[in-house]
Parts: C-alpha cells; structure tokens; sequence
C-alpha cells in the first residue's frame, strides 16, 4: 500500500502588535492586542484586519455598556480608515471565554467559540482538552483566510496601491449582462440599469484595465456604524481629472446609480458627467456597495468662499448669484424628473 501524501498546512497570514500599554499610531485608542498583515510595516488601523479585546469578568450573555461602547470605538475606526473592509471581526477574550464578534453596516453577531483555559478553582473536566483544542483550532482557520475571504471585498495582503473594477463573471465564463430596464422598473425595482455587477481587485502594479484607481489618493469621510457613508478619491480617469466614490447605503433605499439613471433619462442639467460605475455588492446583512467615477467639478463652495478677499465684495456677490441660479435650476429639473435631494450642503456644490 502507498502511503497518502500528507498535506501542508495553510499558512497563518497574520502577525500582531500589543496596544496595552500604547496608542495605535494616528490614533487614542489602545485596544490589547491588533491582529495585522504581515506585510504591513504600519501600526495605523489601515494595518489592523482584527482587533482583540480582553476583559476579566465573564459575559455570557450580552456585552455590557462599557465594553461594548469601547470595542465599538475600535470597529468605527477601522470602518474610517479601511475602504475594502465588509465587517469588522473582533476577538473578545472574557474571561476564560472567546468569542468572536462580527460587526457589519447594520448589525452585530456573536459566536461564542468556547473556553481556552479553565480557572485553577474549578474542578478540569476529564478530556478538557477537547474542548480547547476546538477553540484553537477555529482561531487558527480564522487566521488562515486571506482579507479577500474574510472581512474584505477584495484581498490586499500583497502590497496594493491600485484599486481595479472588472465585469463579474459567471461560472460558465460568460460576462454578467447589464441590468436592463425602464425608468419605472428601476424606480420601483431600485435597481440601476446602468451599473453592471463588477468584481473589486487590488494590485501593486498597472493591468490593462480602463477603471484603476490609484490607493494613496484616497481621503476618508466620516463614517457610522449605520446608515448610507461613502469614501471618495481624487483619481485620475482618461487624463481627466475624476472623482471615485465607494457608497454603502441600505437595501430598502434607491440605489445612487438608479437615482442617476432617472436623472440622465430625463436630461436634467448641471449633473456631474459619469465615466464608470457598478454595483459591488447586492446585498450584505441589508446593505450594497456601489462605486461612481464621476466628472471632478473643481472647488467645493465652501472653500471657494474662503478664497475670495474682502476687497472681492461685488465679485462675491455676483458668485454667490450665479451659484443660487443655478443649483436652484438642477434642483427644480430633478424634482420634475422625480428626485429630491435630500443632502444640500457647500461640500456638494462646486
């Protein structure tokens, strides 16, 4: 008989950093322990894929205040700084008790892993280590998935600073069409019939695709733990100066691309132009992903005012004129076509 060939074990991808003691870089926060890739050389919460939390006092029902609103700052953090990022999983040492903690746009959930240790003052339970070997060995699959497979919608361990939007393909290699449909079917459907299913990747150098975004361009907005955030980047598109946007935003409300969709069908004016977009993810625990690269219409208002001197005073007046002109013109021609805008602020004129 042939001896079977043994199998090499999958590879821990992960090393971490200890934040007892200090602060994570550009940060307050000092959670104990930072699982992180390997290939990062950062301790900045770009760099962290999960966060552990460790409290003496057992919580084998629901977390309390405290230590849920402190593990709450660690996963709002990540969401801030880490644009691919699905959930955030956190690892919550309760006494001698872990459990994991997956936090999604919408929603929390907990699955208790078991025991890793037994206290001195309890009897052990004959074959004690079973039990722990359970546990153990779930930590070690959770630190074998890539990002890709596990919190992330792409993977990006191997140095990334491109972020790239291709067609989905389906399992017969065939392309996935392009949602198709009228105005009234994308507004009672919610579903944009310009925005194909497309599939998010990162590389560390160029691939001849149309839709790559450099990384380091991006800035973060503010971001909570529910409801609609967007990141957006100033980004290079054709020699065209653009704007990338990555919007989470909830199932049960239109979809950005199909509010688009309305307002190019209807010719409403004064819109940015629209290069690329797709839908990235349908639906995950009641939320999408979609992505935008959009016209980049130059200053924001605000800082526009902040240009102008106090010896502008007839120019400022004659701006200010031109502006109200006009977003009241698009304002008017969107709510003919049946959109209101329910986000007017000097960020969002330019």
């Amino acid at each position: 008989m042939e001896k079977a060939a043994a199998l090499d074990a999958p590879s821990i991808l992960y090393g971490y950093n200890d934040h007892q003691s200090t602060c994570v870089a550009e940060s307050l926060l000092k959670p104990d322990l930072a699982i992180v890739c390997e290939r990062e050389i950062s301790e900045t919460m770009d760099a962290i894929h999960m966060v552990v939390e460790a409290k003496v006092q057992p919580s084998p029902g629901s977390i309390n205040d405290k230590d849920l609103g402190q593990i709450l700052d660690y996963v709002q953090a990540v969401w801030k700084s880490q644009i691919t990022c699905m959930f955030v999983p956190v690892l919550f040492l309760h006494g001698p008790s872990l459990s994991l903690l997956v936090f999604t746009r919408s929603k929390s959930i907990r699955v208790d892993l078991g025991k890793v240790f037994f206290s001195a003052k309890d009897p052990i339970p004959s074959n004690s280590y079973k039990p722990i070997s359970s546990v153990l060995l779930s930590l070690y699959f959770l630190l074998t998935l890539s990002p890709g497979e596990f919190g992330h919608i792409c993977d990006f361990t191997a140095y990334p600073t491109r972020l790239y939007f291709s067609p989905r393909i389906s399992k017969i290699g065939a392309e996935v069409s392009q949602p198709t449909g009228s105005r009234e079917q994308a507004e009672s459907a919610g579903k944009s019939k310009q925005a194909e299913s497309v599939l998010a990747s990162v590389s560390s150098k160029y691939c001849d695709e149309s839709t790559e975004f450099l990384l380091e361009h991006l800035f973060k907005r503010e971001v909570g733990l529910h409801g609609r955030i967007a990141y957006v980047a100033k980004v290079t598109w054709d020699n065209q100066s653009a704007v990338l946007k990555l919007a989470w935003s909830a199932t049960d409300r239109m979809p950005e691309n199909a509010i688009y969709d309305i307002l190019l069908e209807s010719e409403v004016q004064r819109i940015p132009q629209l290069f690329s977009r797709g839908l990235l993810i349908e639906d995950f625990r009641g939320y999408r992903l979609e992505y935008i690269a959009m016209e980049d219409c130059g200053v924001p208002f605000s800082e526009a005012l902040g240009m102008l001197k106090p010896s502008e005073e007839d120019a400022f007046v004659i701006y200010l004129k031109q502006i109200i002109e006009e977003v009241t013109a698009c304002l008017v021609d969107a709510s003919v076509a049946g959109v209101l805008h329910r986000d007017i602020s000097d960020s969002n004129i330019a």
